[in-house]
């Protein structure tokens, strides 16, 4: 959740733009092979957790 309030509004443009295409990606090496944001080694629960929070 902190990750994502400290982007800056360019990073914030970036994420969205690796999230609107095939925005899921495993590897094994990457965050104890978690699903992340592909070619982040942003875990996925963290902008579902950040959105969940935001929505309340």
């Amino acid at each position: 959740m902190q990750i994502i309030e400290s982007l800056s509004s360019e990073e914030r443009i970036f994420l969205q733009e690796r999230l609107s295409s095939k925005p899921i990606q495993v590897t094994f090496d990457v965050c104890g092979g978690q699903p992340c944001i592909r070619s982040t080694r942003i875990p996925v629960w963290t902008p579902i957790a950040f959105r969940s929070t935001r929505s309340r």
